[in-house]
């Protein structure tokens, strides 16, 4: 756990960490420039690292609603 928490933290892509119940153990915010970009940042730093044995992405297409202000 202390492995992955020093991913997340020395990242820049990685603007979100959750940790879950279900299927996954994380939810991981990744902001990159392009497809190719997330696709090395995949590749070459989440799946090489011992503490993650699976990666399943979903690519948002557009915000409909993007606040983090609860509500009253």
């Amino acid at each position: 756990h202390s492995s992955f928490q020093r991913l997340v933290k020395t990242q820049r892509e990685i603007t979100g960490a959750w940790t879950m119940t279900g299927d996954a153990d994380y939810l991981l915010r990744v902001y990159c420039a392009d497809l190719p970009a997330l696709n090395r940042f995949t590749q070459d730093i989440l799946l090489p690292h011992p503490s993650i044995g699976r990666v399943h992405s979903q690519i948002v297409m557009e915000a409909l609603k993007d606040t983090g202000a609860l509500p009253a």
